[in-house]
Order: structure tokens, then C-alpha cells, then sequence
């Protein structure tokens, strides 16, 4: 078990608060805090508003306070609602029924005890039955509901001026014979309202049980008018032996078991006799936490703690008779159960917003989005009408999408994958199906890539024009995603650009009029930066090989250098660059150079042809070359250029 000092939460919801409890009780290690104080649940449109006061020990540092909630308000019932250090805290999306809650505050060393609403039944602050019943000064049980999970009491008395208390609370006893971990006997009586109060013979019934999850907070330490220290702490497991009956020191049947020959955890009442006991004991530890017995009499007994002096009865009976109880001035006994609260009716539309900024998404990407309540959010086709629930639930699969909402206004991410192309609107339901006002054109779904649906050569023959369905952009040029060719000569694409919907490919050389030209664009090898893409990511489809149109004004061309003097006789050389792949032949004076006649012109254009011969005539001759292309579509293309052949003045 966890022990730590800490007080036991009080409860405003009927509005009696408890006695003033010290701060001070017997220290403990280990870091953990007690329980929050003065709790108060309110019941607000679709949830409950919490406010506490900080536990008087707070251990290590608090650092949040953790809320749970539960419909039965029993052991392993409890959930997580929220971490906060916000008091008050007021938690919606709640279903207009009962429902119990919980607070604890949270240091280095973990959670620490938990404290609750509590509602007072009974109290009495008159130590001995007035004839034949106790006297309380309050009575709740008529205005108090029949629903609680735990019960708490606070035991108070003065000694010479010196107060002491212990406080516990613990979940409710189980009936005899129905869950046999947590059940004493047969004699048992049932949790209720009415057997809550102290017994009498006015009043009779047995409680022998175990309970479970005691949490303890006293001022009992090892000096003063009780010796024995009580052990506070949370988590404990616990015994209360409640009748208005004389008793034995008999075993009772119980695990753990107590002493045979003793008074202490472990008797049984013998069904006479009006001696009386109100004990409540930490059986982890064996030891007495308060006790008060002879009820009957003027002078009973009260203690806390295990008795001291008292041979052999540590739960305190026959101590005032044998004279060593210590004499007290006042007493108090108060008991308490947590009930739960119901939230109101909830009409109150939550409100929905992003946690980002994008406006346009691929299928499968995330959006972020909020909500003011506990629900769901919903991502919607803006050509759904949107009226209800019912409108958005009833709507395709592949038009809306839905993410939990398990935190309020936190960031939840929902994912968009099965949507169809459009705008989307964004809407929140909370728990009472109320739907929030739209955030309409919230995000633009788009799923579709881009597709080339033209292609041509510009009129200058230095370009290729692709025409796109949409808009793309390019981080990097990659040259290699491109596959030019012009009547089967490779050429390549040096730069790019788009203009609304039209990329523009510029050439590194122009292709001629009456070309067959082939294209491609394959991403196959290229890094992402070097595609073109839509504003969603959209990579365009590749374009597989094919003939594309040539609306190039250019004429094939034949270039041809000529050194600017020629000698006769002297070995010379002649360049024709040519703009297609063909033959040259190389003529002067309309004569064809022998050895130049049908030079092959191959490979990437533009292409370089020469011819070295010795000119044997002087005076003024006219050098040409004439292509002759390898596509009979295209014309032969000749260039002439007039040079004046020197005589020679050396010596052969």
C-alpha cells in the first residue's frame, strides 16, 4: 500500500461543509500528496463544473491535478478526463446521467490520493445513546440519494484542550454472500442510506466487512493522550465492525484473520446486550484506527489508534471501565458518501477550428482539427447539405471523413485517405449529437495528377510546347527526364518554364521544317525536385515515346567555312555543318571534289562534315557543299561560298 499524510475532500453539494481540520498530522515520506479539499461538482449545460482547494500536503510539488470519472464510481470503474492545473474545470460532452468524479493531485512521486464530492448523512456529537438511540444533530439520508460507491467517516474528539481526528473514507462494503473477495459474513447488512447511520436498539443491524481502498489522514502520532501512531496513507485495505450488540473475541470468519482471545479486528457480536461498536481498522497493518464501544453507557469507550494499557484489547473495549480512556471533553462522529451528479441537458453546439493551415491535400494526408467538446469531427463534401447528424452519417463513405475527438481543444489528426477530388467542409458533433457551425472550403481535396494533353515544336523551331490539365510547378530542372529527337538525330532540352498551362521546353538547337519529331518525359531516375507537380503534390504522368507536331518555320540548313585564302596546290580543308543527318558532297567551280562526294553526315545535330583537297586552278572559284538528307521528305539544302585561289610561290 502507498502511505503519505493528506486530507480527506469535503463536500458542498447540500451545502454543510465539515469541522475545521489542522493541517498538521503525522508526517510521512515519500512525496505523494493527500486529497484535494472542498470539492464541489455543479451540473452545467451537457457537464459538470469541479472547483477544489489544494491538498494541505503536497508532498514533492504538485505539478496537475488528474480528474476521472466513472458511471458506477466503483474500484477499476475510473477513466481519465484530464491532467490540469485549471480549478475551476468544467468538463462537457457528459450524457445527461448520473456519473461519479474524482480528483488527485499529481507530484514526482505519482498520484496521490484521490478525494470527492462528499455529501454528509449523520452526524452526532453526543458520545452516549440518548435512551435507547443516537442522536444526530443532522440527518441527510431524506434529501440524499440512494447511489454511492464510497463512505467516509471523521472522528473527532478533545482532550485537554487538544484535538484529535482521523478521517477515512474507503469504497462501500459488499452484502454478505454475493462477492466473496470483498464480503465479510452472512450478517452483513446492505450498503444503504439507513445502515450508514450508527446502530442502536432502535436502529439495529450488523456490519462486519472488508473494505477496500482506505484512505487514512489523522493527527494521532506516537506522543500525547494516544501513543499508538496511526499510519496515514491511501490504498489501504480495511475492517469496520459496526452493531449495537455485546460481542466476543471470537473470530468472525474473515481474512485476515485477528486474536482469538483478544478484542480487536476480528470479534463477533452474540445477538444481546446493548454494549455497542463503531470500530474501523487497517488490517494491512493489523492496528485500530478509531474505535468507540459501550454506546449504552455513560462513559464509553474511545480511542484511536491501538490501545494503550488496555491488556490485550487493542480496539479499546472495557477501557473505560478498567480507567485508562482517555477523558474527553467533546466528540464528534460524521459520516459522508459521495453521490453522484447528473449533467444537464446539453444544447450548447461545440465549435470547430483547425490546428493548421493547409488549403489543399492529396488523399491520404492529415488535417488538423479541434473541438470545444468531447465528440467527433467530421471532414465533408461541400455538395452534401448539411442539416444534422443524420445528413453527415448518411452521406457516402467516399465524400466524408471522421476522427474522435478525445481532448478539447487539442490538436487531433484526421486522415483523409478515400476521399474524391473537391472542397470540404469541417464540422464538429459533441456526446448530445448538437453540430457545430461549419468551417466551410475548409481544405481542397485533390487526388488527380496533371496530364499532357498537347504536344508541338513552336514556329521557331527552338522549343516544345506541352500543353497540361492544371497548373504545375518544378523545384529543379533535370534534363534527363526529357527524350528529343528530330528524324531520328537526338537533341536536348536545356532549360524550362510554364506559363499558365503551357511548359516550354526550350531546345539546344532549332529543328527544321518538315522534321518527324519524337518526345517523351519520364520520371524513371529523376529525383522528386526535378518533376512537375500540382499544388497538392500531383507528380504529371509520364509521356511515353511518340510523334509529336512539328510547326517549325526553319529551313534546314547548311553552313560551310572557307579559310579566306586558298593557294593552288596547298592542301586546304572545308566544313559544312549541317542541321540534319544526310550527305554531303563537296564541289568547286561545279566541279565535284574527288574524295568528297557523299561525306556522311550522323550522329546529334547540328553535324560537322569536311573536306581536305588541293585547289588546281587560280583565280576567282566558287566552293559549295550540298546536303542531301537522309529523309527523302526533306530537300537537298547547298551552300556556296566564292574564294579567290592564289598562285603558288614556293618551290615544290
Amino acid at each position: 500500500m502507498k502511505f503519505r499524510a493528506g486530507f480527506i475532500v469535503l463536500s458542498l453539494l447540500i451545502n454543510f461543509l465539515n469541522p475545521f481540520i489542522p493541517s498538521s498530522a503525522q508526517a510521512l515520506a515519500g512525496g505523494f500528496s493527500s486529497a484535494p479539499r472542498n470539492i464541489t461538482q455543479t451540473s452545467v449545460s451537457g457537464g459538470v463544473t469541479l472547483t477544489w482547494n489544494a491538498p494541505a500536503d503536497t508532498g514533492n510539488g504538485i505539478t496537475g491535478y488528474l480528474i476521472q470519472k466513472s458511471t458506477t464510481g466503483l474500484s477499476g470503474s475510473w477513466n481519465d478526463v484530464v491532467t490540469t492545473n485549471t480549478n475551476p474545470y468544467t468538463i462537457l460532452g457528459l450524457a445527461n446521467s448520473g456519473i461519479y468524479l474524482r480528483i488527485a493531485g499529481i507530484t514526482s512521486a505519482g498520484t496521490g490520493a484521490y478525494g470527492y464530492p462528499w455529501t454528509r448523512l449523520y452526524k452526532t456529537v453526543t458520545k452516549s445513546r440518548s435512551a435507547s438511540s443516537i442522536i444526530y444533530e443532522y440527518n441527510g439520508s431524506a434529501t440524499v440519494s440512494s447511489s454511492f460507491s464510497r463512505v467516509r467517516y471523521l472522528f473527532e474528539d478533545t482532550i485537554t484542550a487538544t484535538y484529535n481526528y482521523a478521517d477515512v473514507d474507503f469504497y462501500k462494503w459488499a452484502q454478505g454472500g454475493t462477492v466473496t473477495t470483498d464480503v465479510s459474513t452472512a450478517r452483513t447488512a446492505q450498503p444503504s442510506i439507513s445502515n450508514l447511520q450508527v446502530p442502536s436498539p432502535a436502529v439495529p443491524f450488523v456490519v462486519q466487512a472488508k473494505v477496500s481502498d482506505l484512505t487514512v489522514f489523522s493527527s494521532i502520532g506516537s506522543t500525547g493522550q494516544y501513543s499508538n501512531a496511526i499510519t496515514n496513507g491511501f490504498g489501504i485495505n480495511g475492517r469496520v465492525e459496526h452493531w449495537d450488540e455485546n460481542y466476543a473475541t471470537y473470530r468472525n470468519g474473515l481474512s485476515p484473520i485477528g486474536n482469538n482471545d483478544n478484542y480487536d479486528f476480528d470479534d463477533q457480536p452474540n445477538a444481546n446486550g446493548s454494549y455497542g461498536s463503531f470500530q474501523v481498522h487497517n488490517t494491512d497493518l493489523g492496528k485500530t484506527i478509531f474505535a468507540w464501544n459501550e454506546h449504552s453507557g455513560a462513559n464509553p469507550d474511545i480511542g484511536f489508534g491501538d490501545g494503550a494499557g488496555i491488556a490485550g484489547n487493542p480496539d479499546w473495549t472495557f477501557c473505560a471501565g478498567a480507567g485508562t480512556c482517555p477523558t474527553v471533553s467533546s466528540f464528534a462522529l460524521t459520516i459522508y458518501v459521495n453521490s453522484p451528479i447528473t449533467p444537464g441537458v446539453d444544447s450548447t453546439p461545440p465549435t470547430v477550428s483547425r490546428g493548421d493551415a493547409k488549403t489543399l491535400i492529396k488523399s491520404g494526408e492529415t488535417v488538423s482539427v479541434r473541438s470545444t467538446e468531447i465528440g467527433t469531427a467530421y471532414l465533408i463534401r461541400n455538395t452534401v447539405t448539411v442539416t444534422n447528424l443524420a445528413s453527415i452519417t448518411g452521406a457516402a463513405s467516399n465524400v466524408k471523413n471522421s476522427v474522435s475527438i478525445s481532448a478539447v481543444n487539442t490538436g487531433t489528426t484526421l486522415v483523409t485517405s478515400g476521399l474524391l477530388d473537391g472542397i470540404y467542409n469541417l464540422y464538429a458533433v459533441d456526446s448530445a449529437n448538437n453540430i457545430s457551425a461549419g468551417i466551410l472550403s475548409t481544405v481542397e481535396v485533390d487526388t488527380t495528377p496533371p496530364v499532357a494533353t498537347a504536344f508541338s515544336v513552336n514556329t521557331a523551331g527552338n522549343s516544345i510546347l506541352m500543353t497540361i490539365g492544371e497548373s504545375a510547378t518544378l523545384l529543379a530542372f533535370d534534363a534527363s527526364a526529357y527524350t528529343v529527337s528530330d528524324s531520328g538525330s537526338a537533341l536536348s532540352v536545356a532549360s524550362a518554364s510554364i506559363s499558365g498551362l503551357v511548359i516550354t521546353l526550350n531546345l539546344s538547337r532549332a529543328i527544321p521544317t518538315g522534321a518527324t519529331v519524337s518526345f517523351a518525359y519520364s520520371t524513371t531516375g529523376v529525383a522528386t525536385s526535378g518533376r512537375w507537380s500540382d499544388a497538392a503534390g500531383n507528380q504529371l504522368t509520364n509521356v511515353t515515346l511518340r510523334t509529336i507536331t512539328n510547326n517549325s518555320s526553319v529551313p534546314i540548313s547548311v553552313a560551310l567555312t572557307v579559310s579566306a585564302q586558298l593557294t593552288k596546290g596547298a592542301s586546304t580543308t572545308v566544313t559544312a555543318i549541317v542541321s540534319v543527318a544526310g550527305k554531303v558532297t563537296f564541289a568547286i567551280s561545279g566541279k565535284r571534289i574527288p574524295g568528297c562526294l557523299n561525306k556522311v553526315a550522323i550522329g546529334s545535330t547540328p553535324i560537322s562534315v569536311t573536306c581536305t583537297f588541293k585547289p588546281s586552278l587560280t583565280a576567282s572559284q566558287v566552293i559549295k557543299a550540298t546536303l542531301v538528307p537522309t529523309l527523302s521528305s526533306y530537300p537537298a539544302t547547298s551552300s556556296s561560298v566564292e574564294r579567290y585561289i592564289l598562285k603558288r610561290n614556293t618551290l615544290r
